[in-house]
């Protein structure tokens, strides 16, 4: 089998990508107990509170589901806006082949590869060290068939 696909990643591509790492790791349980824990003492201690009190626990319940998202967006925003031609993936039997303007490059399939299925996209890494997104909007209707043919080739190696 051999896929091609040619596009560039656009800010909510790397969005989803980012924000998937923080939410799939500690850091978004810590998260979300956190902007709980906030909740409760702003419920319980508003009353008594001085401005400046106020004011640090409003800025404390904002820190994880605003503050930090928008980190994320002008991150990718910075991510998106410094890779400006299109990308070209290539896959097949033996490998991967990446194309950017003049630049290609074949990586075979190797031990460390992996792929993973998350909402909106794949991540592909074909060897450890490289990693690509590939949107839904680019794979379409054959995001399934790629994310089996790339599991297989993966070694089994993806989530």
């Amino acid at each position: 089998m051999r896929y091609e696909f040619t596009y560039r990643n656009t800010t909510s591509d790397f969005f989803k990508f980012y924000i998937g790492n923080v939410y799939s790791q500690w850091t978004g349980i810590i998260g979300v107990v956190f902007t709980g824990a906030m909740i409760a003492l702003i419920v319980s201690r508003w009353g008594e509170s001085g401005m400046i009190f106020r004011a640090v626990m409003v800025i404390g319940l904002l820190l994880f589901p605003v503050v930090q998202p928008l980190g994320l967006w002008l991150r990718s925003m910075k991510a998106s806006e410094s890779i400006k031609p299109e990308t070209t993936l290539l896959f097949d039997e033996k490998g991967m082949g990446i194309c950017v303007q003049l630049h290609s490059q074949r990586i075979p399939w190797g031990k460390n590869a992996s792929v993973v299925k998350r909402p909106g996209l794949l991540v592909v890494t074909p060897d450890g060290m490289h990693l690509y997104l590939l949107p839904d909007r680019v794979t379409g209707e054959k995001k399934e068939e790629l994310y089996a043919f790339l599991r297989d080739r993966a070694g089994g190696s993806s989530r």
